[in-house]
Formats: C-alpha cells, structure tokens, sequence
C-alpha cells in the first residue's frame, strides 16, 4: 500500500499527462470526415464472346463521397476504389445496369452517383478499306500518281463505328520526286471527320510518288453559264475559282474559260458544278457553287 501511495501527486499528475498526450497524438486517427473522389470505370464482360464486344457510350468516371478517419481519407487515391461493371450477362444493344462500388478498408460509403449506368454494347468487326493518298503537292502542269503499299487497311471497331467509315486516307504530306515515305494512315466519316474508337492494320503505309513529267496542263477561271428566266442569281462563288484543264497544246490555246451548269433553286446553297468542255478536254479539278438565288 505504501509502495502505491508513494508519490501518488506526481503519479495522477504523470498519469492524467499521459492520457492527454495519446489523445492528442490520436485525434486524427479517431476525427472522421467525408471526400470525394471521381474514380474510373471497370467493365467486366466474362462473357463467352467477350473479345467480339465492345461496351460504349458510358461514363469514364463516377463521382464516390466516402467517411472516414482524416488521415485514411487524405492519403487514399482514387483508383484504390472499385466502381465495377459487370455486363457478362447483358445481350447486345443498349442497356441499363446499376454499378457495384466496392470501398477500401477503414472507410465507410456515403453515397456514389450515378448508380445506373446506360451504355451501348456492339459487335466488333473487321473490314477491309483502300487507301486513298492525300497530298501537298501543287502544281499547274504535273499530275502527281501515287503507290501505296499496301493498298488496302483492316479497320476494328465497334459495328456502329466502323460502318461510318466512308474512307481511309493518308495523312497529308509533301513527296519530292521518286521519294517514298511511310505514312500514318486515318479512318474519315462521310463528313470527313476522324472516326473515333478504331484500331487500323497497319497504322501506317508506305507511299512511292511516281512521277510521270510535265504534261499539256492549262488552268483558267471558271464561269457561270447562262441561267434560265425563271431564276435571278443573286451571287455565285466558286470554289476552287480556277480549273486545270488537260488537252492538246493546241487545244489549250483556244481555251481561256470554262462554263459551269448548277441546278438553281430558290435560297442560299452550295452545289456541285457541272462542267462544259468540248471533246478532246479533261477537267483535273472538281468545283462547288455557293449560290444565293431568288425567284423572278
């Protein structure tokens, strides 16, 4: 007893500074909060034909509000959570199917948005496209012919995506006379926009310019022809506003113009133009029309 009493002032005092000391040191360990966190998407397809599916049209990330301990919560990364899911049982077309979030350990779940998740599952296939080369060559009296090796690219993709393929071409560069370069090559939509989310095979190609010499070229401007009584053409612009035209050189002396025919029709418009040239001459360019047009 006396071993205990001994001193006792200063062993409360030690005790009681004891006590406060851990719950100072712990007062982040026992302090809770909330963080969010914009944490990535998984897709589980265990789906027999899972590498002929492609899941599309979700989101990247969910937004995940998570409690917990300070200390936990400030050093957790994002990608430590799980936002999963899973369409190994969904059929083909769109869908809906709610998220399965998964917190880490030492955190509790306050709430992730959103649960539901519409999306696109589509068939992945595989078509064969030509290779169109494009290039930054000009000139007036040369026409530039082009081997591409190989001529032809497999285009991967979601069904939806690679049926809106309308051409595969060449990135745009400059050749130098019997020059052969190795080219990136791109998938273009009707509108001649990149088409996204599909793999090419090869990505690139190898193109040779073939030079064939100067030939009998002549560019001259383009001209509206006559129109008819019913319409008044308010303005007409071409683009481009000249043509080169291949024929004899004797030919090409006689020619100082030529005549483009469009459809009118009330409104402002572009148009492709056809154009007028005697036998014995070939257009190398093709021509629009930008037409403001008004009725008589």
């Amino acid at each position: 007893m006396r071993l205990i009493t001994h001193k006792l002032p200063q062993k409360i005092i030690s005790l009681v500074l004891a006590v406060v000391i851990y719950f100072i040191a712990t007062a982040d360990q026992r302090s809770t909060s909330e963080r969010s966190f914009e944490v990535p998407v998984q897709v589980i397809d265990a789906s027999p034909n899972a590498s002929q599916r492609d899941v599309s049209d979700i989101p990247k990330t969910i937004r995940v509000t998570l409690s917990g301990p300070i200390n936990r919560l400030e050093t957790l990364e994002a990608d430590r959570i799980e936002a999963n899911l899973d369409v190994s049982n969904l059929p083909a077309g769109r869908f809906q199917s709610r998220l399965e979030v998964i917190e880490p350990t030492g955190t509790r779940m306050v709430s992730y948005t959103p649960q539901v998740i519409s999306g696109l599952i589509d068939r992945v296939i595989s078509v064969r496209f030509p290779v169109k080369t494009t290039h930054l060559n000009v000139s007036d009296d040369e026409i530039f012919r082009f081997t591409t090796n190989p001529d032809r690219v497999q285009v991967t993709g979601p069904q939806n995506r690679v049926e809106s393929v309308a051409n595969v071409i060449t990135q745009p560069v400059a050749y130098q006379e019997n020059n052969v370069r190795q080219v990136t090559v791109v998938a273009l939509d009707a509108q001649g926009h990149e088409v996204q989310d599909v793999k090419l095979t090869p990505r690139s190609v190898q193109v040779a310019r073939v030079d064939v010499g100067t030939l009998p070229v002549k560019t001259v401007p383009v001209r509206l022809a006559p129109v008819n009584d019913r319409f008044q053409v308010l303005s007409a612009s071409f683009s481009p506003k000249t043509i080169r035209v291949l024929s004899t050189p004797e030919n090409l002396s006689k020619i100082d113009s030529v005549q483009a025919t469009v459809t009118l029709k009330e409104g402002t418009y572009v148009t492709p133009a056809r154009l007028t040239l005697p036998d014995g001459y070939t257009a190398l360019d093709r021509v629009n029309v930008t037409l403001s047009v008004k009725a008589k």
